[in-house]
């Protein structure tokens, strides 16, 4: 047997890859077995030219496949670690130009949690960045490296001074959900009731576009060329749209299942989180139009690049990095 391709070739804990092989031993299946480093991956479909297989948790990316004791062959996988986990992620982290890494706790409607914000250092330690923001929803970092942080509740941007200081930025704002920032420090931000406002510098609000409605989440990315990207999923259908500097709405593509949180990297290349049970991970799409699934994971909400190109990845409840291979950009 020689195993052919592993697609794809990224994943965390959770996450489903399919290994192409030629005669993948199916005929003795009670006899095969996937392991990534010292710990078995549950198979999950097995024919004559590939195994789809679920990556388990402590995971490493040397792969084996063992026909009871003997290694029949070998491949390697992008493995991601978890490095924080009990939060509550609802859209992407963000990281800073020195390096720290951000995502939420967010909560219930009623649920006053210890933590509202989580910062992880370039060491590893994890502090209580801010802690007095009620359902903390999205983040985003402005031109000059300052934190936002949107409450859906409450309807508000808070703007983070320092450790646990802020100050509210815009208000009346629906249910925020979703923010970035375009290069010239304009900050962006999704309504799910329907609306995409703008804020300027001078901190003065204006609607910028209108969508349709959403019950669960907007995300949104900015593109190279300036154009907005928002994720609006549905109960029934989801779709992404593009809006122009002029804030013409155009439908982008429809076929995800619950597409949350999106980043872009320096080619122009859009990357999509997807939150359908059994058909979920992060999705690319190029600029020729090709799309496929780069990342193998569980239902995951959020994703960030660092300078590095390390790839940052958020599910609900555990926050994961990925030092992917060069070809993954490519």
């Amino acid at each position: 047997m020689e195993i052919t391709a592993v697609r794809p070739a990224v994943a965390i804990e959770g996450g489903e890859v399919v290994i192409e092989a030629t005669a993948w031993p199916v005929d003795r299946y009670q006899e095969v077995s996937v392991w990534f480093g010292d710990q078995p991956g549950p198979i999950v479909l097995q024919k004559r030219n590939l195994c789809r297989v679920r990556v388990p948790m402590n995971a490493t990316g040397e792969g084996r496949v063992r026909l009871r004791d003997e290694v029949v062959a070998e491949f390697r996988l992008a493995v991601g670690q978890r490095v924080l986990s009990d939060i509550h992620a609802v859209d992407n982290p963000v990281v800073d130009r020195l390096g720290y890494v951000y995502t939420t706790y967010s909560g219930t409607r009623d649920e006053a949690p210890p933590v509202s914000v989580f910062r992880l250092g370039p060491d590893g330690t994890v502090d209580h960045y801010v802690t007095a923001i009620r359902n903390a929803t999205s983040l985003a970092l402005d031109v000059n490296d300052h934190l936002y942080v949107s409450s859906r509740f409450e309807g508000r941007v808070y703007k983070i001074l320092d450790r646990d200081q802020l100050e509210v930025y815009a208000e009346g704002l629906g249910t925020p959900f979703g923010l970035t920032f375009n290069r010239e420090n304009y900050l962006f931000v999704g309504d799910r009731e329907g609306k995409i406002y703008k804020v300027s510098p001078q901190r003065v609000v204006s609607v910028f576009a209108e969508l349709p409605a959403s019950p669960i989440a907007y995300h949104l990315a900015f593109d190279p060329d300036g154009n907005l990207f928002v994720a609006v999923p549905q109960l029934a259908s989801d779709t992404i749209y593009m809006i122009d500097a002029l804030g013409n709405v155009i439908p982008y593509y429809s076929g995800l299942g619950r597409p949350h949180g999106m980043t872009f990297d320096a080619a122009g290349n859009l990357y999509v989180c997807q939150g359908r049970v059994h058909d979920s991970g992060v999705f690319r799409f190029d600029a020729r139009g090709h799309i496929r699934k780069v990342i193998a994971s569980p239902p995951v909400v959020g994703i960030a690049f660092d300078e590095n190109r390390n790839v940052w990845l958020a599910t609900s409840q555990a926050l994961y990095r990925i030092a992917v291979p060069p070809e993954f950009f490519e």
